[in-house]
């Protein structure tokens, strides 16, 4: 009976030790797969940042390429437009505003159509005396005008002060200036495109087509053609 009971309490002894055991083994399985969980996350981790860097590092040098060429087309178009304005620019300055206007005589004047030669526009009017002075020496200028340049003159009837057009036109014919081109801005949009705010008022326009220069008051002959030898 007592052996019995011995063997009896081994065995639970034996079973006891043997579910420890197990536990153990289990718990020591778990503890190793946590570990290797540990381990491969912070691994997956460095991965995904190491993908994220390279496809920022991809992105940022496809952007630098990007800005390069466009930073290159534009350098050219640069170059290109500084070569075509070296070609068809030979003066420096705005080009001059087209317009068309009808002379005294009912002819049709169009700035561009002079384009090629030298351009030298008087503005003036009837009752200023210093525009009245310089008439002759523009009607000699006029008659001197040649393939290089050509000399126009430009008055605003009805507006400013100045006669009305029938009234200007017996007005003028009463001169007798045989070379002069008065040119008819009848609504003033031409002196007002030019800023016209005194008279007589000179534009020096090139071959170009550009306006080169402004001068407002009196201009000598001698000036006029100084300066037209000096613009291209």
């Amino acid at each position: 009976m007592k052996n019995k009971v011995l063997v009896a309490a081994f065995a639970s002894v034996l079973l006891l030790t043997g579910c420890v055991n197990g536990t153990n083994k289990s718990n020591e399985k778990e503890m190793m797969s946590e570990k290797m969980m540990e381990t491969s996350d912070p691994m997956k981790k460095d991965d995904a940042m190491a993908k994220e860097d390279a496809m920022k590092k991809d992105e940022m040098s496809k952007d630098d390429t990007m800005k390069n060429e466009d930073m290159t087309k534009e350098d050219g178009m640069k170059k290109d437009g500084e070569m075509m304005k070296d070609e068809t620019m030979k003066n420096q300055g705005e080009m001059a505003v087209d317009f068309t206007l009808m002379d005294v005589n009912g002819k049709s004047h169009t700035l561009s159509d002079y384009k090629g030669k030298k351009v030298y526009v008087e503005f003036w009017a009837s009752w200023c005396s210093i525009c009245l002075s310089t008439l002759p020496s523009i009607d000699e200028l006029s008659q001197m005008q040649n393939d290089e340049f050509v000399v126009l003159t430009i008055v605003t009837p009805g507006k400013n002060g100045e006669k009305k057009t029938e009234d200007f036109k017996e007005w003028y014919a009463g001169l007798e200036y045989k070379n002069l081109t008065v040119l008819l801005d009848e609504d003033g949009s031409v002196t007002d495109t030019f800023k016209v705010r005194a008279h007589p008022t000179s534009l020096f326009i090139g071959s170009d087509g550009v306006l080169v220069k402004t001068q407002p008051g009196f201009v000598s002959k001698d000036d006029i053609e100084k300066t037209l030898k000096e613009i291209k």
